[in-house]
């Protein structure tokens, strides 16, 4: 009889400790910015991560032409982090949207305050970089390099103010010696949902 609770016994420690092994966590610990444009909706997102703290509001995008729902994951933090739904009711996913500099990271080894250098290395190739001061200031065009079509764009900004010539909508052509000068890191990093 001794032997069979000892036996149940096992089995019940057993049970419990593989359920505590499977329990769905809903924070985003070590989440790329990839595996967070999987959420499929508001709704979604509402009903599995309804614990992380978050806000919903709704608000204009692609320069100020589209009324899109939008939540905030982490509000004021380190960690915050935008989800950008396709619509105002907040149905479909359409971009990840990260400018702080926090724990964040794409799974192609892009962060907040990657270096200049550090893309070039990732895309195996030089990038083209449009100017600064407008919507877009400071995108990347990948130049057909290795992360050209993985629906990921990056918006770098300079350290301390630009030379009025690196103003605008183009691309610019800084030299090596302007180039170190201006001391390019990520500032920003969009995930495009597919």
């Amino acid at each position: 009889m001794k032997s069979f609770s000892l036996i149940v016994s096992f089995i019940f420690i057993a049970v419990l400790v593989s359920c505590k092994g499977t329990k769905k966590t809903t924070e985003f610990n070590n989440y790329t910015l990839e595996q967070l444009a999987d959420i499929d909706s508001k709704d979604v997102f509402d009903k599995t991560y309804k614990d992380i703290p978050h806000t919903h509001d709704v608000g204009l995008f692609d320069e100020g032409t589209t009324e899109r729902a939008y939540t905030t994951l982490y509000p004021n933090s380190p960690k915050e982090i935008l989800l950008i739904w396709k619509t105002p009711k907040g149905e479909d996913l359409y971009q990840v949207v990260l400018s702080k500099k926090g724990t964040w990271h794409s799974k192609l080894g892009l962060s907040i305050g990657s270096s200049y250098d550090r893309l070039i290395e990732l895309n195996k190739k030089p990038i083209k970089i449009f100017g600064f001061g407008w919507d877009y200031s400071g995108a990347v065009d990948w130049n057909a390099g290795k992360l050209d079509g993985k629906n990921i764009h990056v918006f770098l900004k300079p350290a301390t103010d630009p030379d009025p010539k690196f103003y605008g909508d183009g691309i610019i052509n800084p030299t090596a010696e302007e180039l170190e000068a201006l001391q390019l890191t990520v500032g920003k990093i969009i995930v495009q949902k597919e």
